[in-house]
């Protein structure tokens, strides 16, 4: 497939993920779904999940599709690289507590590579909130960080802040039944690391 073995595709089908997009919980009208489904899965943001409980990449890969995105799965910090190294990649989740090679080190290590050319977002999920926990990814080079168990809206909300398909998908979709927009996320996901 050309990427690093170790990298795992998430395992949503093209209609789960249309399912997971539709407005309101609204389904596709009868026939659309395998056309809108196979174009989603192509055009969706994909997005490198560098985790290493299995139980933990099994959550953020469907937090992800339920999102709207994409997901493939590294087991570590140097999977994440080589993944990174041969694929790109719209985003990365990085877990800042990994064995081998942390989350803060891998971003290190990915800032330098980019030093001269693309920055791909990295998004730290740590199991703290703390202004310490967001200062520390802020000095890796992370753009933004969530506090695991991840919070649906919480983690929506700071993907749209760095791929800009979901934020164009989420404003041309029409509110369901005139509701509200999406309620503010908690207050982790609106610390963006963004200097």
């Amino acid at each position: 497939m050309g990427h690093a073995p170790s990298v795992a595709r998430g395992g949503a089908s093209p209609a789960a993920l249309l399912s997971a997009c539709a407005a309101g919980g609204e389904r596709a009208p009868a026939g659309a779904a395998p056309a809108a489904a196979a174009r989603l899965a192509q055009t969706a943001p994909l997005v490198l999940i560098a985790e290493d409980s299995p139980v933990n990449q099994i959550v953020a890969t469907r937090a992800l599709e339920r999102c709207g995105a994409r997901a493939e799965v590294a087991a570590d910090g140097p999977q994440a690289l080589d993944a990174l190294a041969s694929k790109r990649y719209d985003a990365v989740l990085m877990d800042c507590d990994m064995p081998a090679m942390d989350g803060y080190e891998a971003t290190r290590a990915l800032r330098r590579r980019e030093a001269a050319g693309r920055h791909t977002p990295v998004i730290g999920m740590t199991s703290g909130a703390s202004e310490s926990d967001i200062a520390r990814c802020r000095a890796a080079g992370m753009d933004d960080c969530v506090a695991k168990p991840m919070r649906h809206l919480a983690l929506l909300e700071t993907l749209r802040r760095w791929l800009p398909a979901l934020a164009d998908e989420a404003a041309a979709r029409p509110s369901a039944a005139g509701a509200a927009p999406t309620a503010a996320a908690p207050a982790v996901a609106e610390q963006s690391l963004r200097a």
